[in-house]
């Protein structure tokens, strides 16, 4: 059994929030009046973004140069990377 929250939606439906405690996939078994529903267990991947390290970084960026470092995902599960640098007169955002 896990912890979590419900909220009753408007139209009769409820959403469930959980946070899992371990990283990677996670099955859940949803049950209604004590029967699994035909969809279930349902396989989730959970992941940790503070597990996310970035190796090398500049202490400082000037614009027009080639920095180079590294982001280590190893431990933080399967996910997606997003990449945003902002600077005074840029904006770059990038998905992996």
């Amino acid at each position: 059994m896990i912890n979590y929250k419900t909220e009753y939606l408007l139209d009769g439906r409820k959403r469930i929030f959980y946070e899992p405690t371990v990283i990677g996939p996670v099955e859940i078994h949803i049950f209604k009046n004590n029967e699994p529903i035909d969809e279930s267990p349902l396989i989730v991947h959970a992941f940790d973004p503070a597990a996310v390290h970035l190796i090398d970084l500049p202490e400082s960026f000037s614009a027009q140069t080639i920095h180079r470092f590294t982001i280590d995902p190893t431990n933080a599960g399967k996910g997606s990377l997003k990449v945003s640098i902002r600077g005074e007169k840029m904006h770059f955002l990038n998905h992996f």
